[in-house]
């Protein structure tokens, strides 16, 4: 699930289970079906959008992956346009698209992963995408500004049964760069949003035995780098994804 707000009266919640509503201000509208992707040998695919960014009423990206039939996963993309849902054809066909973040209505920047694990990220807006260079590993992405992204997660081993250490990653003028954050192991960042370039704050899970052991959270400020944040109180953690 995931949710992108404009403004005090519009929001965009997506919902794991293909559908969609719009929060007016004052109450939500009624569900909205994203369209489904076409058949293909692997039979009709069940939809699981993750991620949405809304840059206007008018304009938001969700994104996910299609699972078909023979177990195959396929990279997904849908456009709002304010009143409808669009299916998009993928740039790449197989894997899972993960995250989405739109600095304007033509620059969002999605990334995720292929269905050999390799992480993958795009570039574009509505109807015209195009591969972009392959981030170091995959995560959850904000765009503070066209040009400029900033991608955190955390890397798993052992078919994802143990996590960290985490990653921190900035994509600027279409080229990536391993930011230096003392990286903390037993750990993942889940979401991340940057309201500038240099203001982000990083939440994630910290890992005991396999299992959520407690909150994270890192802070970037600029000159000054990144250093931890005090965590939320709690100890669930978080699985949702930002839009940010």
């Amino acid at each position: 699930s995931s949710i992108s707000c404009t403004s005090t009266t519009f929001c965009m919640a997506l919902s794991g289970a293909n559908y969609s509503e719009v929060w007016n201000g004052a109450s939500w509208g009624s569900p909205l079906t994203l369209p489904v992707a076409p058949e293909s040998n692997g039979g009709s695919p069940t939809q699981l959008p993750r991620s949405i960014s809304c840059v206007s009423s008018l304009q938001c990206t969700a994104v996910g992956t299609d699972v078909y039939g023979d177990g195959a996963g396929s990279t997904l993309i849908e456009t709002w346009d304010g009143t409808s849902w669009t299916y998009q054809s993928p740039v790449t066909s197989g894997g899972s698209l993960d995250g989405v973040s739109c600095a304007s209505a033509s620059s969002c920047l999605v990334t995720g992963s292929d269905n050999g694990g390799l992480a993958l990220a795009e570039t574009g807006s509505g109807s015209s995408w195009v591969l972009a260079a392959a981030p170091p590993s995959d995560g959850s992405p904000s765009c503070p500004e066209v040009g400029l992204c900033f991608v955190v997660g955390g890397s798993s081993t052992n078919g994802g049964a143990d996590y960290g250490p985490t990653t921190t990653e900035e994509y600027a003028n279409g080229a990536w760069t391993i930011m230096s954050d003392a990286p903390i192991t037993s750990a993942g960042l889940i979401a991340v949003s940057c309201p500038t370039p240099t203001n982000c704050m990083a939440v994630g899970v910290v890992f005991s035995n396999n299992m959520v052991n407690g909150t994270l959270a890192e802070q970037y400020t600029g000159a000054a780098g990144i250093g931890a944040a005090p965590p939320p109180p709690g100890d669930a953690g978080f699985y949702g994804s930002t839009g940010g």
